[in-house]
């Protein structure tokens, strides 16, 4: 019994990778006041549920009629975080949370950093 915990526990943790996923916040949310890291954090809590959900009950059905393969779902994901690591590094804006025009709640957030990468590991 403790060693199926320990299994599933480590597999959900190098899933979510919760490191890069506070990196990755903390970087986009640095010129955020406290209330708005929160309104972001609530956002994000959220749209990690929906979009869980959705996959789990509906998401073969979904990409199939969408024709989606997982391959191509795997390599939009990285592509997205590769465009997003390079802008990084450069030093670069990639996601301008000053103007107020981009919200990184849902994307790039939710989804690749947190929830895309279930795919690539499984």
């Amino acid at each position: 019994m403790l060693s199926q915990f320990i299994n599933t526990y480590l597999k959900l943790f190098f899933i979510l990778t919760p490191f890069v996923a506070l990196t990755s916040f903390l970087t986009w949310s640095k010129d955020c006041s406290k209330v708005e890291r929160f309104a972001i954090i609530r956002r994000v809590i959220i749209a990690i549920v929906v979009i869980s959900a959705v996959l789990l009950t509906c998401g073969d059905y979904l990409f199939a009629v969408m024709g989606i393969t997982l391959d191509a779902f795997r390599i939009g994901a990285g592509i997205l975080l590769l465009l997003s690591a390079i802008s990084l590094v450069q030093g670069k804006e990639f996601y301008d949370m000053q103007k107020g025009t981009q919200d990184i709640a849902v994307v790039p957030l939710a989804i690749p950093v947190i929830v895309g990468r279930g795919p690539l590991v499984s």
